[in-house]
Parts: C-alpha cells; sequence; structure tokens
C-alpha cells in the first residue's frame, strides 16, 4: 500500500477508490526493472546472470524496488548486456558448484 498526495484531478476521485500507478525511481544511477526470475540471492546478497561471450557472469544488484512480476535494480552493466530470465536456477547451481 502506498500513501500519495493528489495535487491536480482530486475532484475525480472518491475515498476509498484503486487507482492503477506507475512509479518511477529517480535514482541517478544505473536502475533496470527485470523480471524476478533474472534476481537470484546467494549468501545474503542478489545477483543476476549477465551475458558474456565466454558465457554467464554473475553480477550484483541492489533491489531498489518490487513489483508483482519484476523488481528495479541497481546494477553496472554496459547499455547492450543482456541478462538471463530463465534457467537461472541451473546456473546459479552451476556457479556454486552444487554448494548451495
Amino acid at each position: 500500500m502506498i500513501r500519495a498526495e493528489i495535487s491536480e484531478g482530486a475532484e475525480r476521485l472518491r475515498p476509498g477508490q484503486f487507482v492503477q500507478v506507475q512509479m518511477e525511481i529517480g535514482t541517478g544511477d544505473k536502475s533496470y526493472r527485470v523480471p524476478r526470475s533474472a534476481v537470484f540471492r546467494s549468501q545474503g546478497k542478489s545477483y543476476l546472470f549477465g551475458v558474456q561471450a565466454k558465457g554467464f557472469q554473475p553480477i550484483e544488484v541492489r533491489i531498489l524496488s518490487e513489483e508483482s512480476a519484476h523488481l528495479i535494480v541497481q546494477a553496472d552493466l554496459p547499455a547492450d548486456n543482456q541478462v538471463v530470465v530463465a534457467g537461472v536456477a541451473a546456473l546459479k547451481a552451476a556457479w556454486l558448484g552444487g554448494d548451495e
């Protein structure tokens, strides 16, 4: 639940009315909206796998916000970098060598 102040158009709203909103997070840093399936956790940190020429590289991310099916994360990714969104559990197991 989010509480907000409406500065324009409030006369068209009714008490208790549900509204759909889209929030923008102005972090000033590199932030991305990714499917929840792309992010995994290990030892208290959050990661996603970036696609590299030699395979996949785990990249630590900071979760800024959560939506029902997506996360807003902050990460140092090149603009053209692709991330893995399916099969993450198998990659995580290979990365950890089955230790987790």
